[in-house]
Formats: C-alpha cells, structure tokens, sequence
C-alpha cells in the first residue's frame, strides 16, 4: 500500500510539473512593471512615488518595446494652489528633479522622471517646491510584507487564464504584451495584471495580494 501511494504522489507531482511548464510565462511579455509604492501625506496634499520599468513608447499595441526605468511622482487631494510645482527627490546616490503637469483625466499633478536606478530604500527625501516655498520631508515605502511577488501574480493569471492567453498567442504574427502593477488600498495590497494583444484587445485582472485569488477581470 505504502508503495501504490509513493507512485501516485509521483505521478500527481509529474502532472503538476508538466502544467507548470505548459502554462505562459507572462514575465517574457512584460511591458509594465510597477515594482513598489512610496506614501506620504500632510495637510495640504498627498504624494504617491511609484518605481517603475516601462516600454519607451508607452503602446498598446500588443508588442513589447524598449525598457526604460521610471520615477512617477502623483500629487492629489492637495488643498492649496499648485503653481509651477517641482519636485527633488534623493536616494542613496540618486538625487532627480520633476516639473509636475495636471492630469484632468485624474485630477491629479504628475511628473514622469527616467532614471537610471529605481529606488529599493525604505524612503525617499524629497523637497516640493511650490509658489516660491519648499517644503521637505521623507516619502516611506508601502510594506510588502506577507504578501506574493508580482511575479506570482503573473502566474496566477497565466494558470487560471491558460487557454484564453494560448488563443490570444494563436494564429500567424500573433503577439501579446503584459503589464503588472501593485496598488495599495488602505493597508492592503493588490496586483493588476493586463493582457493586451495586437488589436489593442485588453483583459485586465484585479489579484488578491495575500492570496492571489483573481477577484475581478474586465475586457476592453
């Protein structure tokens, strides 16, 4: 007995094994990678930086162009005029600057800053400068702790999506270009997950950062 149920946790482990390797792996597709949220707030604004890799030019085309590393510094809820408002940001040997533009399709004043090297430090310095003023202050990182990799949440998607991927991957010339972002709600932690092919068709899924359960999906 001991012997029939050695075999057939082998052969349950083979079967795992070989549909891990049939599923995609989305990290060959990547066009997007958000890798981490820093926060800070105070009573006039709210500050989001996120560390990002994205394709130069941002396309939807379902082909992954070139690479490049981003700083995306967002102020919202601000409570004050904004007038010609700059950021400074430093960490480790970094020190970049931005000009933020008004975003009206969010309502939000963002600068988009190419890096050489993303920033992995637990905060950042950065100093706003706004109407003639500066203020300074420390944007801490948004802990990760407990929850999956973005890596994970791909697979998540790529094994319980498996054959809509495939046929989306199907037919000559066909292609698909992905993104990841995390997002951070309150104080939990989520992952979207975007699949677009060359007809700009887009699925996009909302992952359960903790337990990597896809909560939502919606096509475009």
């Amino acid at each position: 007995m001991k012997k029939i149920i050695a075999i057939l946790t082998l052969v349950v482990s083979i079967l795992a094994l070989a549909s891990c390797k049939n599923t995609v792996n989305l990290e060959m597709y990547l066009s997007e990678i958000r890798h981490s949220v820093y926060k800070y707030e105070c009573e006039d604004y709210t500050v989001t930086v996120y560390a990002e890799e994205k394709e130069t030019p941002y396309l939807n085309d379902g082909y992954v162009g070139e690479m490049k590393k981003y700083v995306t510094v967002r102020i919202e809820d601000y409570k004050s005029s904004l007038s010609d408002a700059s950021v400074s940001l430093s960490y480790g040997d970094t020190t970049v600057f931005g000009k933020f533009e008004y975003s009206p399709i969010n309502g939000k004043f963002i600068t988009e800053i190419e890096v050489d090297d993303l920033p992995t430090q637990s905060s950042i310095s950065a100093v706003v400068k706004n109407a003639g003023e500066e203020k300074g202050f420390e944007i801490s990182k948004f802990t990760l702790s407990g929850s999956i990799s973005y890596k994970s949440a791909l697979d998540k998607v790529a094994y319980a999506e498996q054959k809509s991927i495939e046929k989306m991957l199907s037919g000559s010339g066909s292609s698909i270009e992905a993104r990841v972002r995390v997002l951070t709600e309150g104080e939990s932690v989520y992952y979207y997950v975007s699949i677009s092919d060359k007809n700009g068709k887009t699925v996009a899924y909302l992952v359960d950062g903790v337990s990597g359960e896809i909560l939502a999906s919606k096509t475009t």
